[in-house]
C-alpha cells in the first residue's frame, strides 16, 4: 500500500480541493485507520495564476524592471534591465545597484 493518496478535484480547469488519504499503521504495521484531510485550494490556486500572470508581465516587459532585497542587492533583473546596462541578467544578481550602475 502506498504512504498516502492525494486527489484534486477542479472545476473548469481551476482546483478547487485538494483531498489527502493517509492510511495509519497498528502493529504488525497493518492499517487500522485513515486520516482523510480536504483542503479548499481555490484562492490559492487564483493567487498563483495571478501571480504568474504578473511575472510573466514583468519578464516580457521592454522596461528595465528589477527588485532588489533589504541590502539594496539585486534579486530579480528583467532581461531589458540587463540590456539597457549592457551585462547578463545573472550579472546582477547579489550585487548592489550602487556596484553596477556605478561602474558604468
Amino acid at each position: 500500500m502506498q504512504d498516502r493518496l492525494n486527489i484534486q478535484i477542479t472545476r473548469n480547469g481551476e482546483s478547487l480541493l485538494d483531498w489527502t488519504l493517509v492510511p495509519v499503521f497498528g502493529a504488525e504495521k497493518k492499517v487500522t485507520g485513515l486520516v482523510l484531510t480536504m483542503l479548499n485550494v481555490t484562492e490559492r490556486k487564483r493567487g498563483d495564476d495571478e501571480k504568474n500572470r504578473l511575472l510573466k508581465a514583468i519578464a516580457s516587459s521592454t522596461d528595465g524592471i528589477t527588485i532588489c532585497d533589504e541590502k539594496d542587492r539585486y534579486i530579480y533583473v528583467n532581461e531589458a534591465y540587463a540590456r539597457i546596462y549592457g551585462y547578463f541578467r545573472n550579472d546582477f544578481i547579489g550585487e548592489t545597484w550602487r556596484k553596477i550602475t556605478l561602474a558604468i
